[in-house]
């Protein structure tokens, strides 16, 4: 059955936008097999399907800008200063200009949507999701533009929040070893600087000198029509595009800010102390995370990046879903598989525009925090010298032919598993266009995955890990008991000079 209401507002829509349309002149800038671009006169894009044929009943949409934690630093020319992006993060969908908090989370109720706001490290990233009856895609969107774009702070909730993220810092993420790894271990490799600048809170000191006026100069120098793109998913582009013309057309032009070069210092590491979770007080496991720096999103290798990061695979000892998933990734068959000992051990792969991360995380108990350092060393030894089939010379323990084809099949399933979700397509969608400016097609993608080779993983392993720069090291639990990680490394014949 038609929803005349629904058709009625469309209609509305599309006479508001058909002028701002001749005012703009926006054009359609790229068009491939699965998304379709356009850039507006004021550089605000927007993105959707192409291969929407009719709106879909339930719509995903996103703004998301190019701010993030990467750019905050004291150093920086920009002089905004780090922590800015996570506030923003917490204050989001609150007071606006036109809006009071208690009319802003009356209407989010009243449309039954899911919304959230995540500060990433090169992005931050404003979602939500409604069902597309009467003029809730609309009245949404236009939520969404008010906390994006009319945000209105005030000192008495930025104290508020300041504390909470004090005392959240100072006793929750130093328990949660998924969450306070990785963050050091990106302070280290990028000196705290760019790439390395806060994104989780370790340090709650950079908060004190926060101010609204800081809030109000990061908001105002970054979040401009060319650093943002919106893009939806279950709505016809012609659509979208009315509505991002009646809504983003009137914001006035800005110069683009790009974030400074990452620059990565090999060699560094850092060991803190071990806090037990809350849900497991008597918790003894020790911690360490292990990275080396990798290659920039748009380099043709980074598809064998992703490959070998899936052979590794990787997990928990034991997991609720039962055995047998991830069995056949090598750090379930050669550390998990092996060694009693090992509570947790998994890889990880951070690619951004300009570099990545790669490197394992491991957790051990605390009688076997000695040997950790080898059996990592071990692990990316073996990525570097394959087994070779019919070869009795070739390392037995190396990556072979078979794993590197699971690894590929496991990749390609996870990725079309995930676009499955409007939600997952939604933030591929949103942060590739608005970091790269265009949309990789899954199939150009299932295709550079198909092609990568057991020759490439050795190749690309031996430049990373062996040609490349050295690693960085953060532990949790006592320093002197891990030993010297390093030179084990060397022992192996990886890379620690550089």
């Amino acid at each position: 059955m038609i929803n005349i209401n629904k058709v009625h507002m469309w209609a509305e829509i599309s006479k508001t936008s058909i002028s701002a349309s001749k005012r703009l002149n926006s054009t359609c800038s790229k068009i491939t097999s699965n998304t379709i671009i356009t850039t507006l006169a004021n550089g605000f894009k927007v993105a959707t399907n192409n291969n929407v044929k009719i709106n879909h009943e339930v719509v995903a949409m996103g703004l998301y800008v190019n701010a993030g934690s990467r750019y905050e630093s004291n150093n920086s020319y920009l002089g905004l200063k780090p922590g800015v992006g996570k506030l923003l993060e917490k204050l989001s969908f609150r007071d606006t200009a036109n809006l009071s908090f208690t009319d802003m989370s009356n209407k989010l109720e009243l449309l039954g949507g899911n919304y959230q706001c995540v500060t990433n490290r090169d992005s931050i990233m404003y979602q939500a999701s409604c069902i597309n009856m009467g003029s809730q895609v609309p009245d949404l969107l236009s939520l969404l533009k008010e906390t994006v774009i009319n945000p209105r702070f005030d000192a008495q909730q930025l104290n508020d929040l300041k504390e909470i993220l004090t005392m959240d810092s100072l006793l929750n993420t130093p328990a949660q070893k998924d969450l306070i790894l990785p963050e050091l271990l990106h302070q280290k490799a990028f000196s705290n600087e760019t790439l390395g600048s806060q994104l989780s809170i370790t340090d709650p000191t950079i908060l004190e000198s926060i101010t609204v006026a800081d809030i109000y100069k990061y908001h105002q120098m970054l979040f401009t029509p060319s650093n943002m793109t919106l893009a939806i998913v279950g709505l016809k582009h012609d659509d979208a595009l009315k509505l991002a013309n009646a809504l983003f057309a009137d914001l006035s032009n800005q110069p683009v800010i790009s974030p400074e070069q990452a620059v990565y210092t090999p060699n560094k590491s850092l060991a803190i102390e071990k806090k037990a979770p809350i849900n497991n007080p008597l918790e003894t496991f020790s911690h360490v995370a292990i990275g080396y720096s990798t290659l920039p999103i748009e380099h043709s290798d980074i598809y064998t990046v992703a490959v070998l990061q899936s052979v590794l695979g990787g997990g928990s000892s034991f997991s609720s879903g039962g055995p047998g998933k991830g069995l056949y990734s090598r750090l379930y068959t050669q550390v998990l598989g092996r060694y009693g000992w090992v509570d947790h051990c998994s890889s990880f792969n951070y690619a951004y525009k300009d570099t990545g991360l790669i490197g394992i995380m491991c957790s051990v108990e605390d009688n076997a925090t000695g040997v950790v350092g080898e059996l990592l060393a071990q692990q990316f030894y073996n990525l570097c010298h394959p087994m070779i089939q019919n070869d009795p010379k070739s390392n037995r323990d190396g990556i072979n032919d078979e794993q590197v084809q699971r690894g590929k099949k496991q990749l390609k399933s996870s990725l079309l598993m995930g676009l499955e979700s409007k939600v997952v397509e939604l933030e591929d969608m949103g942060r590739q266009v608005s970091m790269l400016g265009n949309r990789v097609p899954v199939e150009e993608m299932l295709s550079k995955i198909d092609n990568v080779t057991l020759d490439d993983c050795k190749r690309v392993s031996i430049d990373l890990f062996v040609k490349g720069k050295g690693p960085t090291i953060i532990m949790q639990g006592e320093k002197d008991k891990f030993g010297d990680i390093l030179s084990t490394f060397k022992e192996y014949g990886l890379s620690t000079n550089k």
